[in-house]
């Protein structure tokens, strides 16, 4: 093999080294959850929690996440405890924690994103999920619901709240089909939104009846993004919300650019009534 055979193959190979690794730098995303509990639980799919047994993998982490996590504490604290967990582990995407609650057959879907949690949800259990809780044979008891205590001892989690308290504190926003939903952005895009220098969409609530979810549905055009939107302007009770509150939206998310007025307000209203 002459030198400029070699010389090239050398620089070849520096080259495909360096691309590897650049690859697998950006494989593995960094995570502050406990990585026994991680590697436990992301390969074992739903996990009911055992309140009688707070020792346990899924219970830990959840009451490792109320006692680090604003987010998980204020969202327990109003939804209440979930029946069971899963968690998912991806190279190339962020974890991902699913909150499930059969009772109501709904579940939430939490994203990691730096120190904390975007909140996502609720969605509705499919068949497949549903007959997958049923099988692992939850207990009967009622569990203990949750808020860590606030003294370091604390090796499980209480909540003053019951579970009809908790989805009273809430509500579930209603669907709307996209085609109803476009059919009144098409009838009421009148005015501008206000942006801010970045492109985010500001919303000042005005009128009677806003919701977080209502905002969601009329800017981003889903009402999933409810949770996200709620995260980003530190709603501690997405849903409670009043007249003279700014709303952002990120430009991102937006999807319709024109405000939300009472016309449209009113049309929303009604046809989530419907559901």
């Amino acid at each position: 093999m002459t030198k400029t055979r070699l010389k090239t193959f050398s620089i070849g190979r520096r080259l495909y080294l360096a691309v590897a690794l650049l690859c697998c730098s950006g494989c593995f995303s960094t995570t502050h959850l406990d990585p026994a509990l991680l590697d436990h639980l992301s390969s074992s799919g739903p996990v009911i929690l055992n309140p009688q047994n707070p020792y346990l993998a899924a219970d830990m982490l959840i009451a490792k996440e109320i006692e680090r996590s604003a987010e998980v504490k204020g969202f327990i604290a109003h939804q209440g405890s979930p029946r069971a967990i899963e968690l998912h582990r991806n190279m190339f995407a962020p974890i991902t924690l699913d909150l499930y609650y059969p009772d109501t057959h709904r579940y939430y879907s939490l994203e990691e994103y730096r120190e904390g949690w975007i909140i996502s949800g609720p969605f509705g259990l499919s068949p497949e999920q549903e007959q997958a809780l049923i099988s692992l044979n939850p207990i009967s008891a009622s569990p203990t619901e949750a808020v860590a205590k606030g003294d370091a001892s604390a090796t499980h989690f209480v909540s003053p709240l019951t579970d009809s308290a908790a989805q009273a504190a809430i509500p579930v926003p209603e669907k709307i089909s996209l085609s109803a939903l476009r059919k009144i952005v098409d009838g009421n895009s009148t005015e501008i939104a206000e942006r801010t220098p970045r492109g985010d969409l500001i919303h000042h609530v005005t009128l009677p009846g806003e919701t977080v979810s209502i905002i969601s549905c009329w800017y981003t055009l889903e009402t999933s993004n409810n949770g996200r939107i709620a995260r980003i302007n530190r709603l501690t009770t997405p849903e409670t919300i009043t007249s003279g509150d700014t709303i952002t939206i990120p430009n991102y998310l937006v999807k319709n650019p024109y405000r939300l007025m009472a016309q449209a307000l009113a049309e929303l209203q009604a046809e989530m009534a419907q559901r």
